[in-house]
């Protein structure tokens, strides 16, 4: 029968040919193959859309989002309420500016650590776990009185939250690792689970205050959400497809201890790392500058605490429309151009928050702005704009300096400038604390002009680098 489905006039009016026959037979073999689960989770994808495992990923990632933004709200509160049992107005500036130094690190020694901890015991078990360290954190908060344990105790939010990105990307690369496009459309995904989730928290956070009216229950919420996510991540996620058993021989050597040593010894044996990591660390402390931001215009406005840590979701609009910049930078025609580009974007931030130093100015304040809302939504835009100049600079640089100059150990040199960034935080962020308990109402003056000097210096030091890792790119795209 097969000899005679060969030799008939449909069969060669179709040119098939009995090799082609074997090979649909065994493609056909293989995609169904493909849709095999394990563990309960399966990378099973249809034509168009995402995958069971992007959508488990997206939800694993916004439940981390949400539980470690949450506080951003409940601090004005805490602050204030701490404020009322000591006496003291400023002890409210003073207390957030030092929790934000803890937990922030807090999160660097995260960024050093968990890398390690995530590769020994895979992304999926990493994930769980530290997603129930955060609820545990999280309930700690709500059943916290102690003034001098908040910080410790967000402290150890910020450290299991660090691990989530490395935990969800590496299982992500498990499961993608032979298909760029799918992979870097999976990242994409992570991203928008972090924005998402943020602005949740941020939005959802003042709702459960106004309608809740007790901060220590609305924490306990959020380690609910911390919990779901472990549970998501546990049950509904794969650490691998079913065909791959194990990571080759080669790619295990590279996570031994002696080339984990040699890759560091590399990077950190480079000059223009330094310097990046520098400026990316400037740049870098828009992201915790949410932390005192709410305290700031509780502060300087007085409108009511419930709705200050809300404004701050300001700034995470600012750093998604300011990915517009990327389009931006590339358009540009050459290397000057584009250091021209960045250097505006620069000076953007450091003006937005010399705006912010003008805003905590009581005499300036009360001659240009009568109306104390009108305030708080000035405040709100400078933060914003203060967001929106550096997202290139926070998300872009990092990857294009890692691929550029350190092909061969990207993943070390982007965890190492995160790094940077979450260690020079810290200080700056104490340093800050010190004012404002020192200077009273002229602290907030002093911080935000400190910020902006730090802008003005990596911003300085990223121009003259940057001339460098462009002649490098254009020389490799030319080769």
């Amino acid at each position: 029968k097969v000899k005679s489905l060969t030799t008939s006039p449909k069969f060669a009016k179709n040119n098939f040919q009995p090799t082609e026959l074997h090979e649909i037979s065994r493609n056909t073999d293989i995609s169904s193959k493909s849709l095999a689960v394990n563990g309960g989770s399966t990378t099973m994808k249809t034509e168009r859309g995402l995958s069971k495992l992007d959508i488990a990923i997206f939800a694993t990632y916004f439940c981390t989002s949400f539980a470690v933004t949450l506080p951003v709200d409940l601090m004005p509160i805490i602050s204030a309420e701490q404020a009322a049992l000591s006496g003291s107005g400023f002890v409210i500036a003073s207390f957030v500016a030092t929790t934000a130094s803890i937990s922030t690190f807090c999160g660097g020694c995260g960024k050093l650590i968990n890398g390690f901890v995530c590769q020994g015991l895979g992304g999926r078990q990493s994930s769980s776990l530290y997603l129930i360290g955060m609820a545990l954190s999280l309930l700690g908060l709500s059943y916290n009185v102690e003034i001098s344990k908040f910080g410790y105790i967000l402290g150890g939010l910020e450290f299991f939250s660090s691990m989530q990105w490395t935990a969800c990307s590496l299982i992500l690369a498990n499961h993608y690792s032979t298909d760029p496009v799918r992979f870097a459309s999976s990242i994409a995904t992570l991203t928008l689970a972090s924005t998402c989730g943020t602005l949740t928290a941020k939005a959802g956070g003042t709702t459960l205050l106004f309608l809740i009216n007790d901060w220590r229950i609305v924490a306990r919420i959020g380690a609910s959400v911390a919990l779901l996510g472990s549970f998501i991540i546990r049950f509904l996620v794969s650490e691998r497809p079913n065909d791959i058993i194990k990571s080759s021989e080669s790619e295990l050597n590279k996570l031994s201890f002696s080339a984990v040593k040699s890759s560091m010894t590399s990077v950190l044996g480079s000059p223009i790392f330094w310097l990046v990591g520098i400026a990316h660390a400037t740049a870098l402390m828009t992201r915790s500058a949410d932390r005192i931001l709410g305290s700031f215009v509780l502060e300087a406005t007085n409108i009511p605490r419930k709705f200050c840590g809300g404004l701050t979701a300001s700034m995470t609009i600012g750093f998604l429309s300011g990915l517009s910049n990327i389009q931006k930078f590339h358009n540009q025609v050459n290397a000057k151009s584009k250091t021209r580009f960045l250097r505006r974007r620069y000076q953007g931030a450091a003006i937005s928050v010399l705006g912010l130093a003008l805003c905590a100015n009581s005499n300036f304040v009360n001659i240009v702005f009568p109306s104390k809302k009108v305030l708080a939504g000035v405040i709100a835009l400078l933060a914003g704009s203060m967001a929106f100049n550096l997202s290139f600079q926070v998300y872009q640089i990092p990857a294009m300096v890692s691929s550029t100059l350190f092909e061969e150990n990207k993943a070390v040199c982007l965890s190492l400038l995160d790094a940077f960034g979450f260690f020079l935080a810290s200080p700056v962020w104490a340093a800050a604390s010190y004012m404002i308990s020192v200077m009273g109402e002229n602290g907030w003056i002093a911080t935000w002009t400190l910020l902006s000097v730090l802008f003005s210096i990596g911003g300085t030091i990223m121009v003259n680098v940057l001339p460098i890792v462009l002649r490098k790119q254009d020389a490799l795209q030319k080769v």
